[in-house]
């Protein structure tokens, strides 16, 4: 619909909401309680947009992508429309040329915007993220370490992950906070955190 209707980016507010406060913290372990979202919810849902090469989900916010969708379908387009609204014949080599350019032009955009994006957020430590976390994202590019969520997982192989293994994954990546009540671990006494999971020398769960 975004594709074809104009304009129509104001009225995804809902379904970006939706996305923001359910789809997000359920991907991330996490389940918001209601209540106007945090800076850190903000933040998240922002790095989810991002391509998955720049520490990203590829979940992009329809919100901002369905006008410009819309306007680069239309450039695309174009030589059929001027044709039919002249009553002329169609002149197919025009409409691929057109096609091709907004096509690259589209491209183009998206990849800058999102450079802009993540630059952005690699430096909003505070309030809205930790150190850690934009830390993550400034080191996206150089670790190169996101092809896992865009692979085939073929279960033959032993590749498929159950929901919670999953979950763990996204909370590493994102550099969360560990889930559950306890503050202690009960393997050394030491204090429970997401990098004391990952390296007690005595051991940890193998779910966070």
């Amino acid at each position: 619909m975004a594709r074809v209707v104009p304009r129509v980016g104001g009225q995804m507010g809902q379904l970006e909401g939706t996305i923001r406060d359910r789809l997000i913290p359920a991907l991330m372990k996490g389940r918001r309680n209601g209540g106007p979202p945090t800076q850190h919810d903000v933040w998240l849902r922002d790095v989810a947009a991002l391509p998955v090469r720049l520490l990203g989900l590829g979940i992009l916010k329809p919100t901002k992508t369905a006008d410009r969708d819309y306007k680069t379908l239309a450039a695309a387009s174009e030589a059929i429309t001027e044709a039919i609204l002249r009553g002329e014949d169609i002149n197919a080599d025009e409409h691929v040329k057109r096609g091709q350019k907004a096509r690259a032009a589209h491209k183009e955009a998206v990849k800058e915007a999102a450079e802009k994006e993540w630059e952005r957020l690699g430096s909003q430590s505070g309030q809205a993220a930790s150190e850690d976390q934009c830390e993550e994202v400034r080191q996206s590019k150089e670790k190169r370490q996101s092809g896992w969520l865009t692979a085939t997982l073929l279960k033959e192989h032993g590749m498929n992950l159950s929901p919670d293994e999953f979950r763990d994954a996204m909370t590493i990546r994102y550099q969360g906070r560990v889930g559950g009540e306890k503050s202690r671990c009960e393997g050394c006494g030491g204090r429970w955190s997401l990098q004391h999971v990952l390296n007690c020398p005595v051991g940890g769960l193998p779910t966070l």
